[in-house]
């Protein structure tokens, strides 16, 4: 009788052991199935990507013509002690403005003009080449000034056609980037245009002394 009981203990004891290690393998299965869905969930989930900035083009810095005037009077009195440094790019504005009036005026054109005269040979070489070239564009342009009125007539009263030989010059200039200026020139009036020639004859006479 005794031994039936233990033996009876003893099966109890021994399924409950089953049951547990039964019971804690199917919560490591769940756990484990879990921790799959977890994953497809996270692999399936729309990847998001923060847009890059673009990145903002520097505006081009437009030079004032004060700031230019400003140059040339610091480099006039740099002796008596002004805070004045070469800066090419001011240098470059100056003379390829220096035959606009708006921007470079009288007073800061004479400034200029000793400027220049101060300069390396190669630099005076250059702009002595380009105020020979405008001192006769003037010139030419005032020997034929009559047949120039006469053309400018005759082409108002017939339609305009463009010749193959024009067409052709017109894509010269614009590749020697002559086409800008020209026409800036032929924009200016007489009075503007006499007085770029006198700039360029100022400046020629102040280079070959």
């Amino acid at each position: 009788m005794g031994a039936g009981k233990n033996k009876a203990h003893r099966k109890n004891r021994i399924s409950k052991h089953v049951l547990d290690s039964q019971k804690k393998r199917e919560e490591e299965a769940a756990d484990e199935q879990t921790d799959i869905t977890a994953q497809d969930a996270s692999s399936a989930a729309p990847t998001t990507t923060t847009p890059k900035k673009k990145k903002s083009k520097k505006k081009k810095h437009v030079k004032d013509p004060k700031e230019a005037a400003t140059y040339l009077s610091s480099w006039k009195h740099r002796e008596a002690g002004t805070n004045w440094k070469f800066n090419k790019n001011t240098q470059s504005w100056l003379i390829r403005h220096m035959y606009e009036a708006d921007k470079v005026d009288k007073t800061c054109f004479g400034l200029l003009l000793e400027y220049l005269s101060s300069g390396d040979d190669q630099m005076q070489a250059r702009v002595r080449t380009e105020g020979t070239r405008r001192a006769l564009r003037y010139k030419d342009y005032e020997k034929n000034k009559p047949e120039a009125d006469e053309n400018e007539e005759t082409a108002k009263k017939e339609p305009s056609t463009t010749t193959k030989s024009g067409k052709d010059t017109a894509e010269q200039n614009e590749k020697n980037g002559e086409e800008d200026d020209t026409s800036n020139w032929n924009a200016l009036s007489d009075h503007d245009k006499r007085k770029e020639y006198k700039r360029a004859r100022k400046l020629l006479d102040v280079l070959t002394e």
